[in-house]
Formats: structure tokens, C-alpha cells, sequence
């Protein structure tokens, strides 16, 4: 008996249908509406906070990138060429700053939930909203 899975090029979901998750269209999705409570009294995105990054070591080049570049490199790196912010009100600077992700090489989008009620409570919303009917992974830094 053959495995269908074996004949695809990359990983595959699971299934036996052969389906491959490389030729997927992944679209990326980053939270950012949070109130940033532990950041207390400070007052600004933390999305947007300043982090300096060397490049080739001790004498390499020094850069001060947000914290939000760092994903959205990854999500770039990861083949993702549509990502979906959700931002509260009072964080419209991050729009400001990244604007539709031109600068980024990620298409950004934007959702405005002045609520904070969770990241399932996101994904139930951007599912009903869009054509997304798909399988999804969560990767939460640890």
C-alpha cells in the first residue's frame, strides 16, 4: 500500500488527500491590540518599542528596529505574503508607521477591536469576515 503523503513535494496536512502545506497560502496574523498592562504607566505601543539588533558581531553594523519588524521578518522569511494586524484605537501609531507593509514586504491589513477578548476571539472574526476556511497553527513564543 502506497502512502499518498510520500509522493508530494514537503510536508503535508495529515490527510490522505495529498494535499501540500507549502503550496498553501498562508496568511499571517499578529495581535496587537492589547492594553500592555505589565508595561504600566507607560503609554505607547509596545509593538513599536526599540530594540537594537548587530548584524556580524561585536564590529558589525548596529540597527534600533520595533519589535513588530521582527515578526513581520519572519512571517516574510516564513512565505507569507498577507498579514492581518489587529490594533485597538489607541494604537493606530502602529499603522502610521508600517502603513501597508510596503517597506515590511508584507501586505498589511488592518482590524480595529477596542475590546481586548482574545486571540480565538480574533481568528472566529477574521474567519467569518473572509473566504478563510482553512487549517491554522498558533505559534506562541514561550
Amino acid at each position: 500500500m502506497t502512502n499518498k503523503n510520500t509522493t508530494t513535494n514537503g510536508p503535508t496536512n495529515g490527510h490522505d488527500d495529498g494535499h501540500n502545506l507549502i503550496a498553501s497560502k498562508f496568511v499571517g496574523l499578529i495581535p496587537a491590540a492589547g492594553l500592555g498592562a505589565r508595561l504600566a504607566p507607560f503609554a505607547y505601543p509596545k509593538e513599536l518599542l526599540p530594540i537594537i539588533h548587530t548584524v556580524g558581531g561585536a564590529g558589525g553594523k548596529v540597527t534600533v528596529r520595533p519589535v513588530m519588524q521582527f515578526s513581520l521578518d519572519q512571517l516574510q522569511s516564513a512565505g507569507v505574503s498577507n498579514c492581518y494586524v489587529v490594533i485597538s484605537s489607541w494604537k493606530f501609531e502602529i499603522a502610521r508607521m508600517f502603513e501597508d507593509g510596503g517597506n515590511a514586504g508584507v501586505s498589511l491589513s488592518y482590524l480595529v477591536h477596542n475590546t481586548p477578548r482574545g486571540l480565538l476571539y480574533v481568528l472566529a472574526g477574521l474567519m467569518s469576515r473572509t473566504s478563510m476556511t482553512m487549517s491554522f497553527a498558533i505559534f506562541w513564543p514561550t
